[in-house]
Parts: structure tokens; C-alpha cells; sequence
């Protein structure tokens, strides 16, 4: 073949002059091409340096140094810099102790190095208006990620594989096989390094490509191709769904506060997305929100039960009043000892702390019996006329004692025995009066004011 006319270069161009990759090509000005000195980035960075070459577009070459492999990892950063040296390419190079972080954050060093290369990138991209990041995925790479999706039980957004475009990242190689682009370089002299990891089964995608990938091509002469198929319309398919999805939260949510009933009627490949939808816009992603978590979601609805769901990113999902909304636990709202709240007659909503209070005299009809939440609330009864002087509710304090049962007990005591969690007790409500503690939920009422005369209803719910 010819300079022009190999067929990595003609899908390059092919992948850059069509949607959706040409919308994103149309408005860059900066192009930060990921460049790990393996074979797939040292092709593209050389097809992406002519490309912005003739458009006058800004090109950096950025390489992680991950500080895995000693200095192997050493070498490879030292020939990534002398092969732009010698193209008079702009090279930046970030350093980060991935096994470090993996410890930290209870990930694998794969899924660590991930997300240490995606910070670099979001933070190299972050207030540039035109500036995108190439990273070099090919056709084997959304084989080997449409596979680990499979064997996690993903659903038809983790089947569509690799997009070709995810918010500023672009990936032009995704129409090639890595054979293809080792046959490019080899024929356009460019030198690229090999990773001894790649060698290394103990890596889930390792094991992938060595072992499933070649088994596949005993079926098939080239799986890749029919997985890029698979995943275009997969992709389609899945566009229309989030649309839909979009459309009906147009009609039944507000803000991040959706209508039970008018969720129930939509189709479960709808309501997930919706799920997902406004998970996303209280956390800032998807996180690691699972189908487990959206199926939970999901029965939630269409039960209408009154409940909630902690969701991952400190996220929790609740059901009140045929409402669902999403709270974030941004750790911004703090527990005060001197947090107190007058209780008068009706609901009382605290959703930073994860808790309702309702407090009724007892007159017949204004009692909400008929509600599903005092179904499932703590509740008790006592004379209303034994109230001494304002009802109100606060946290625990030191040094809290409470008397029922003809014993007076320390508080501290008494909810480590019922072994409720300290982060519970924390936001713990206590119903109390001008003489001191009136009732905590889960426990008797004072001694002193549980039988005779009017009777006041009070009930302690978890929004």
C-alpha cells in the first residue's frame, strides 16, 4: 500500500469528517492526544498531528507516568519525549502513584489508572472552550470492553462498548483493529513501545484479549468488526431511550422531585433511565450506580410505599407523600447540639437530616391514620394535658437522661445497647418538653405521662 491510501489513515479521516466526531472537530481549537507510547496513541498522535497541522489547530501530547512498572515505565516516558522532540510536538508528561491510590480508593490499579488519566485529561480541558482530548481506543479495545460489560450483566448502554464521542473526549481508532494500526506503524516507520503488563492475565482486560478474544475468532474471523456493528446499534437504540426518558421527566419531575404515579406508568426501559437521569443530576455521574441499585429504584416506585435507598456518592432516594427525590449527603449541613425545633400541630419535613415529626392533638378527624407513612412510622400516644409548658425536638446532648420504667437511664447507654449506629444517633430525633425528655422513637414515652385525659399523637418517620 501506498502513503495515503493504508486503511488506518482512510478510517482516521473517515472518523473525523463524520458525525458525531466532525460536530465535536468542527469547534477545536486544542487537541490533547493520550500518548502512552504503545502502538494505537503513536499512530494516532502522528495522524492527529498532521490533521491539526493543516487546520492550525493547538496539539499537546500528554503521557501518564502511572509509577507501576519501575523503570520500564521510566523508558517509555523517555521515548515518548524523544519522539515528539523529534517531530517538534509539545509534550507534557503528569506523574501519579497509582498503586497508592488504588489502596485508597479500594479499586484495582486498572480502574486506579483510569481514573487518574481521566483526571489529568478533565483537568488539562477544564474552562478551554474548543479543547478536547483523542485517546487511542480501537476496535479490539470495545471488543475487550463490550466483553467485560457482558460478564458484569451490563445493559444496552454498557453493551454500545466505546462511544466516539463522550462529552470532550474523541476517539478516531475505533473503526480500526489493533493489527491494523501495528501494520501502520510498521509501514510508516514509526516506533511505538510494547507494556510487559499487557502479558500479565492477573488483568481482567488482559485476560480478555489473550484467552476470549482468540477463542471468539475461532467463530468469527474478526469479532471486533461485529461488535463495532453490534454496539452502532445498540448505541441508536439507546439515544431514543434516553430521549424518551428526558421527555418524561419533562412531564412528571420537578427539579430533582418526580411524581410516583406518573413514574409508575412508564415502561421499565424508560423509568430506569429516568432513575439514572436524576441520580445523575444530585450526584455529577454515574458513579458506580448499578442495575441492582435502578431495579431497587425502580420497585420503589411502583410500589408508592413510603421508604428510602442509599445510593452510592452518599446519594439517597426517598418515596414521601407519592414523591420520589433524590438527596445528597454532602456532609455541608452540620448536627448542633443546639439544633431545636417548637413543635406545633401538624408535619414537620427535616430532609438534611433524613427525618419527619408529626404532632396531632387528638381530635378525631385531624389524626392522618389514613396515610401510608404512619403505617410504617414509630408512633405513640400521650395525654396532651401532661405536656409541661412547648413540645419541641432536638439531638442528643451530653450527659442526656431519660425515665421510663420506673428507671432513669443515661441516653448514651441506652442506644448503644439498642445498637443503633453512631451516625444514627447523631441526627437522632428527641422529643422533648419544658421538664426534659418527653419520648425518643423506638423507646416508652416519660413515666408520668402515658395514660388518662386527652391524648396527643405524635409519630417519627424516615424520609
Amino acid at each position: 500500500m501506498g502513503r495515503t491510501d493504508h486503511a488506518v489513515r482512510a478510517a482516521f479521516a473517515r472518523a473525523m469528517g463524520e458525525m458525531p466526531i466532525r460536530g465535536a472537530a468542527a469547534s477545536m481549537t486544542d487537541v490533547y492526544v493520550a500518548y502512552s507510547g504503545g502502538a494505537d496513541s503513536a499512530a494516532l498522535l502522528t495522524l492527529m498531528h498532521a490533521y491539526a497541522a493543516e487546520r492550525r489547530i493547538s496539539l499537546t501530547a500528554i503521557h501518564v507516568h502511572h509509577g507501576i512498572r519501575g523503570a520500564e515505565a521510566d523508558r517509555d516516558a523517555h521515548a515518548c519525549q524523544a519522539f515528539c522532540r523529534e517531530r517538534g510536538i509539545p509534550f507534557v508528561i503528569r506523574y501519579a502513584d497509582v498503586p497508592a491510590l488504588a489502596e485508597k480508593w479500594s479499586v484495582g490499579l486498572e480502574e486506579a489508572a483510569r481514573r487518574v488519566r481521566y483526571e489529568i485529561f478533565d483537568a488539562l480541558t477544564e474552562g478551554k472552550d474548543g479543547a478536547f482530548v483523542a485517546t487511542a481506543h480501537s476496535a479490539d479495545d470495545n471488543l475487550e470492553t463490550v466483553v467485560f460489560h457482558m460478564i458484569r450483566g451490563a445493559g444496552s448502554a454498557g453493551m454500545s462498548g466505546i462511544p466516539p464521542v463522550r462529552g470532550r473526549y474523541i476517539r478516531p481508532l475505533l473503526g480500526c483493529s489493533s493489527e491494523e494500526i501495528r501494520d501502520f506503524c510498521r509501514q510508516e516507520q514509526i516506533p511505538f513501545v510494547v507494556d510487559s503488563t499487557n502479558e500479565d492475565d492477573v488483568y481482567t482486560r488482559n485476560f480478555i484479549r489473550r484467552e476470549i478474544v482468540p477463542a471468539m475468532r475461532k467463530i468469527v474471523p474478526a469479532p471486533e468488526k461485529a461488535a463495532a456493528r453490534m454496539c452502532a446499534l445498540l448505541r441508536a437504540d439507546d439515544a431514543y431511550l434516553q430521549r424518551e426518558a428526558h421527555r418524561a421527566l419533562g412531564e412528571c419531575a420537578d427539579g430533582n422531585h418526580a411524581s410516583c404515579r406518573d413514574l409508575a406508568t412508564l415502561d421499565d426501559a424508560v423509568l430506569s433511565r429516568v432513575c439514572g437521569i436524576l441520580y445523575e443530576n444530585v450526584s455529577g455521574g454515574r458513579g458506580d450506580l448499578s442495575a441492582g441499585h435502578v431495579g431497587d429504584l425502580c420497585r420503589l416506585i411502583r410500589e408508592g410505599k413510603c421508604a428510602g435507598i442509599s445510593l452510592p456518592g452518599k446519594i439517597t432516594a426517598r418515596v414521601f407523600d407519592g414523591e420520589l427525590s433524590f438527596f445528597a449527603d454532602s456532609g455541608a449541613t452540620p448536627v448542633s447540639d443546639d439544633f431545636s425545633f417548637m413543635l406545633t400541630e401538624g408535619e414537620h419535613l427535616f430532609p438534611q437530616y433524613g427525618f419527619g415529626i408529626c404532632f396531632f392533638a387528638d381530635r378525631g378527624k385531624n389524626l392522618p391514620f389514613d396515610k401510608n407513612i404512619y403505617k410504617l412510622a414509630i408512633c405513640t400516644s400521650l395525654p396532651f394535658d401532661t405536656i409541661q409548658g412547648k413540645a419541641f425536638v432536638r439531638f442528643r446532648r451530653p450527659g442526656d437522661r431519660y425515665r421510663f420504667g420506673g428507671m432513669t437511664r443515661s441516653v448514651k447507654k441506652l442506644l448503644n445497647e439498642a445498637k443503633i449506629p453512631p451516625e444514627q444517633r447523631a441526627v437522632l430525633p428527641i422529643v422533648c418538653d419544658d421538664a426534659g425528655i418527653l419520648w425518643i422513637p423506638g423507646f416508652p414515652v416519660r413515666d408520668g405521662v402515658s395514660t388518662g385525659g386527652t391524648q396527643a399523637f405524635l409519630a417519627c418517620f424516615s424520609l
